[in-house]
């Protein structure tokens, strides 16, 4: 099992377990940031900056507690807990579909403050302002949730310093960027994801961006260098003290 710890800080819900420090380096790091765009709760397998022990987090705006979120991101661990091999399986978190009609996702981003263009299937492309590299993040409505992604890079198809630079600074980018978690999306793309419950209001969209943006912004550009550059790769991962996986 994993239990997380809970420490609130600056207006923020902070949840982290560790798993048992043989488990850190037994996992394919990009396997590991597909599973984590399953969890709910918005949970995810990271990594400090500073160390390669592996650990799970999930990060929750003190003004969007509620019993129903705290449960998702229980869920969420033990979700966790059970791909990693610490327990036999865990229940799926089930979809919630409101019952109302929520507001339209172009009403919820003009009041959460960040300009938008509204694509022809509803979605909302915003721009996060990342120096260097644009950045396009898509906000979407599902039945049971509100996406909102961002692609950064290709993920090498071949084994090699590239691929696994990318994993690596994005597990770390999960340690680091609060509310965003880094997940292997379509077509082997690496993407920047919140989730956000159906019912989340425009101010909890716009600390969902404002997060998307910080995240963009702080790995982007070393996202799509290493992805591309071998010899940047293999100086990442010589500086981070992890070496390509066997």
């Amino acid at each position: 099992m994993l239990t997380p710890t809970l420490q609130r800080e600056d207006g923020w819900l902070l949840y982290m377990a560790e798993p048992p420090s043989e488990a850190s380096r037994r996992w394919d790091p990009l396997r590991l940031l597909a599973w984590s765009g399953t969890l709910s709760g918005g949970c995810k397998f990271a990594r400090s900056a500073a160390g390669a022990e592996l650990s799970v987090h999930a990060e929750l705006p003190a003004f969007a507690e509620s019993p129903e979120r705290v449960a998702a991101i229980e869920a969420g661990f033990a979700e966790a807990a059970a791909r990693i091999g610490l327990a036999a399986s865990a229940p799926a978190w089930p979809a919630k579909i409101p019952a109302e009609p929520p507001q339209p996702l172009a009403t919820l981003c003009r009041e959460a403050g960040w300009p938008f263009e509204e694509r022809a299937d509803g979605s909302l492309a915003v721009d996060l302002g990342v120096p260097g590299a644009y950045v396009q993040a898509l906000v979407d409505a599902l039945a049971d949730r509100i996406r909102i992604d961002a692609e950064l890079a290709d993920v090498p198809e071949a084994e090699g310093p590239c691929r696994t630079a990318l994993a690596e600074l994005l597990l770390r980018a999960n340690g680091a960027f609060r509310m965003v978690r880094a997940v292997l999306g379509a077509a082997s793309r690496a993407v920047l994801e919140v989730a956000l419950p159906r019912t989340a209001g425009a101010a909890e969209l716009a600390e969902a961006l404002a997060a998307l943006a910080v995240a963009a912004r702080g790995c982007a550009l070393e996202a799509r260098l290493v992805a591309t550059d071998e010899a940047l790769a293999q100086a990442f991962l010589e500086r981070s003290g992890m070496s390509p996986l066997r």
